[in-house]
Formats: C-alpha cells, sequence, structure tokens
C-alpha cells in the first residue's frame, strides 16, 4: 500500500510547534514554516466533525501514549488518515493516504462478516459437490453439528465440510432432499432464483430459496436462502381455524333457524309409530292379531324409523366440523337429500312448492367437494329463498342442473323478482343483510361465495332471469366422469 506521510507536531493548546516536509500533498502551496506556533485550525476546519473528535480526544484524561485513528478528509480515490497519539505534553499527527479500493475490500468483508451473524434466517452457499463456502450463524446454529462429545463445532470449523455428510440423521430428512433438488435443478433454471417447498428444521418452518452462481459459464456453486416463515404459517393456521369456527357457527345458526321444522319433521314419525303400536295392542286385546296385520304394522314402523334415521343422518352431515370432511366424489342428488331432510318440512308448512327432481340424470352426477361446506351452501341459499318469498301470494322455489362443455351450473330459482341493485353491491359482505333485526346473521353469503371459490367455482346471481336466479357455477374438473 502506497502512503505518503506528513508528521506535525503540537502543543497542548492546539498550535503548531514542527511540521514535517511532504505538507504540499495535503494543504497546497502553504509554506510550513509561517505555520509555526499558529493554531492547527489554519490547516483542519475546526467544525469538523472529525476535528471535534479530535478535539474531544485531546482534552481526555486517557489520551497519553495511545494511537487515535481519524480520517478528516476525502479525496477522488484516496482516503486521509490520521495517527493521533500524545508524548510528553505534547500531540503528535501523522497523516497518510489509504487507497478506497483498499477500504473497499475491507467494508465488504467487514459487511459480510456482519451480515452472515446478523441475517435472520440460514444463509448456505455451497459447491457443485456441496463443499460449504459460507454459511451464517443462523444457518449454523440451525445444523447443531456436534463432536463426538457433543460440543458444536465452530462456523469456522464448518467451512469446506460437506453439507451432506453433516445431515445424516433424519431430522435433516426434508433438508436434504431440498438441498440435492436445488443442486439437481433442471438446466433451464439455473440462472435464476427459484423457490423451493417449505420444510421444517429443528421446529421452525423454512421458505427455501435457491440461486446457482456462475464466473462467466462455469458454475461456481449454489447459494441457498432459508426465510423463517413458522409465525406467518401460525397465523394463517390460526385465521383458517377461525374462519372455520365461522363456518361452523354459521351453519348451526342456520339449523337453529330450520329447528322448529326438524322437530315437526321427526314428531310425525314418531307419531306414526305411536299410534301403529296403539292399534297392535289394542288387536291384541281382542285376540285378534293375525300375521298380515302383523307384517303391515311392522313394515310401516320399519319405514318410520328410515325416516326418522335419515332426518338425523342429515342433521349429523350438517352439524359436524368440516375440518373432519375431505374433498371425495359425491353426488349431487345425496347433498340435496342431506339438506331436503332437514328442510323440506319448514317450506311444506308454509305452502312453498320445492321442485327438485333428484331422480333426473344431472343429479347423479358426482363432483369432488367437501359435502359438509356444500350442503351448508345449499342450506344457505335455500334458506334465504324461503326469507324472501315466504309473504308472496306465488310461493316456489325450483333448482335445475345445466351440464355444460366446461362448467357444471347449478341455479336455485324463486319466485321473487329479483334482488334490487343496491342490494346485490353488498350482498356478499360478511355481515351484511337485508332481513329484519334477529333473522339472519348476515354470514350465510358470504361464507358460501368463500366455499365455491375455494373449489375453483363461482356464485353469482344471474339477472338475465326473470326471477330471482342464484348460480353455482363449477369447472368440468371437479365433475367425476
Amino acid at each position: 500500500m502506497k502512503r505518503n506521510s506528513l508528521f506535525i507536531q503540537i502543543d497542548s493548546l492546539l498550535n503548531i510547534k514542527w511540521i514535517g516536509p511532504g505538507i504540499e500533498l495535503y494543504f497546497g502551496n502553504l509554506d510550513g514554516t509561517s505555520l509555526i506556533n499558529q493554531s492547527i485550525t489554519k490547516l483542519f476546519d475546526k467544525q469538523d466533525k472529525s476535528f471535534q473528535i479530535f478535539y474531544r480526544w485531546t482534552v481526555s484524561e486517557d489520551c497519553e501514549d495511545k494511537i487515535f485513528n481519524i480520517k478528516l478528509a476525502s479525496f477522488d480515490d484516496e482516503f486521509v488518515v490520521v495517527n493521533c497519539w500524545k508524548s510528553s505534553g505534547y500531540f503528535f499527527l501523522k497523516l497518510f493516504k489509504e487507497s478506497k479500493i483498499e477500504h473497499k475490500h475491507y467494508f465488504k468483508d467487514f459487511f459480510w462478516d456482519v451480515f452472515t451473524k446478523t441475517f435472520p434466517g440460514g444463509l448456505l452457499f455451497i459447491s457443485p459437490e456441496g463443499q460449504i463456502y459460507e454459511i451464517s450463524l443462523t444457518m449454523a446454529e440451525l445444523l447443531n453439528a456436534k463432536d463426538k462429545n457433543g460440543i458444536s463445532f465452530s462456523k469456522n470449523y464448518l467451512y469446506q465440510k460437506n453439507i451432506f455428510d453433516l445431515i445424516t440423521s433424519s431430522s435433516f430428512e426434508q433438508l436434504n432432499s431440498v438441498l440435492k433438488k436445488g443442486i439437481n435443478r433442471p438446466k433451464e433454471n439455473e440462472r435464476i432464483v427459484e423457490s423451493l417447498e417449505d420444510i421444517n428444521i429443528a421446529g421452525k418452518i423454512f421458505k427455501v430459496y435457491v440461486c446457482s452462481v456462475y464466473n462467466q459459464r462455469e458454475l461456481i456453486g449454489h447459494c441457498f436462502y432459508f426465510f423463517d416463515i413458522t409465525n406467518e404459517v401460525d397465523q394463517k393456521n390460526q385465521i383458517e381455524e377461525q374462519q372455520q369456527q365461522l363456518f361452523y357457527n354459521s351453519r348451526l345458526a342456520s339449523l337453529g333457524e330450520m329447528a322448529g321444522g326438524i322437530a315437526h319433521e321427526i314428531n310425525n314419525p314418531l307419531a306414526i309409530i305411536s299410534m301403529s303400536m296403539q292399534v297392535l295392542d289394542k288387536i291384541m286385546e281382542k285376540g285378534e292379531l293375525k300375521k298380515d296385520i302383523l307384517v303391515n304394522v311392522i313394515s310401516d314402523v320399519q319405514n318410520t324409523v328410515q325416516r326418522i334415521t335419515k332426518i338425523v343422518k342429515g342433521l349429523k352431515n350438517l352439524s359436524r366440523t368440516s375440518s373432519s370432511s375431505e374433498h371425495l366424489p359425491t353426488a349431487l342428488k345425496d347433498i340435496f337429500n342431506d339438506v331436503l331432510e332437514l328442510s323440506s318440512e319448514k317450506f311444506r308448512s308454509h305452502d312453498i312448492s320445492l321442485d327438485i327432481q333428484l331422480d333426473e340424470k344431472e343429479f347423479q352426477l358426482k363432483i369432488i367437494c367437501d359435502r359438509v361446506q356444500f350442503s351448508q351452501v345449499f342450506l344457505n341459499i335455500l334458506g334465504n329463498a324461503f326469507d324472501a318469498i315466504e309473504e308472496l301470494e306465488e310461493k316456489w322455489i325450483k333448482v335445475n342442473i345445466l351440464n355444460e362443455n366446461d362448467f357444471l351450473t347449478i341455479n336455485f330459482i324463486d319466485s321473487g323478482k329479483g334482488v334490487p341493485p343496491l342490494v346485490q353491491q353488498k350482498m356478499f359482505d360478511p355481515f351484511f343483510t337485508s332481513k329484519d333485526i334477529g333473522k339472519g346473521t348476515g354470514l350465510g353469503l358470504s361464507i358460501s361465495k368463500s366455499i365455491i371459490e375455494k373449489h375453483g367455482g363461482e356464485l353469482g346471481i344471474n339477472n338475465q332471469h326473470q326471477n330471482t336466479c342464484f348460480f353455482i357455477k363449477l369447472p368440468k374438473s371437479r365433475v367425476v366422469v
């Protein structure tokens, strides 16, 4: 490193007592002899921050025989560095120029060292064969590499070690797999930053990125970044759990609204069983019991029990938590049966005609879905239709299914004359309702729309129809051929 030094001696009052050769290298054409007994501020701006630091050092008690370094000026490609020290009551200054390029290398190394120690996630740079070129402190801790005595290896020890020799245990199975995937990825992806799958290391979840590094066309190695997303995943899971609970509560609210109809639906079959038993009892008292009468009574009771069983099954299907359900092929007929077993009495008791031809071939189609969630959607839409037409003179609801080229469309049509435009703008918003206070939660359509969209479909209203028509449109990929 090339240095041209200038020495200056000053007294305790900061007056120059001696100045060496080379002043022109730093202060132009100044005459050194004319500066003797002049204040050092003739050379340096006393308002300069660096000079203020120097001045505070000169009046401190512990400056004796200690070297103090400051930078007082900067040239185009060089720094002026000043070594200061005190001896025998005098201050000595040594000025020299230092290349900025050299400083850049120093700061680059310093920055990289600080970065690898403080980087919040894992950073791993390995050769194409897996040798460790660089590793962040966090990554070294995650590897938990130890010697036979259980003592953790230092970061420096890990350099040049093969990463795959350090992750042989089953706990690093995911890490081993994702590193090999990053190394062996397709050639067309090698020069871009690619996101790999999320993995679990030491109980934390990391999103992994890989980027291959080249020197011209030669592959030097692969750089892996591990970002800790544990908190984000936990928050996402918490939101999903809360959403599932919201779905469940809304479904229970819908069931609560039809509780009277369900009770009536069960009471009727129970009354039939009770009457059958009474008739049978009287026949036995008279001693007139015949086989054909007994067979008829037993048949009536069995049919009635099956009816109650269907109602209870439908109630169970609709009331269970959705987390226990899977996306499985399910016939549309079966989903509608779950709903109608619980709600048909409600429509019948209010003289609402319900036209759902379950024997039509379209209702036999199977869709890949969460049966519980789809039952909730159908229940919500039919419930809204009931509330909308309950007070009308003409009261009917019709459901039809269109099996089109790219989509399967389920239409829910009622005798209403459409939904006002202002209501349409908000009807899918959470907690919005146009119903009377205490009637409805304002979550039915919002939740239904969310469920259908999660199945890749669309829930909307067909304003081209002369009556009120809500539709569910599902892609053909959801239909089992």
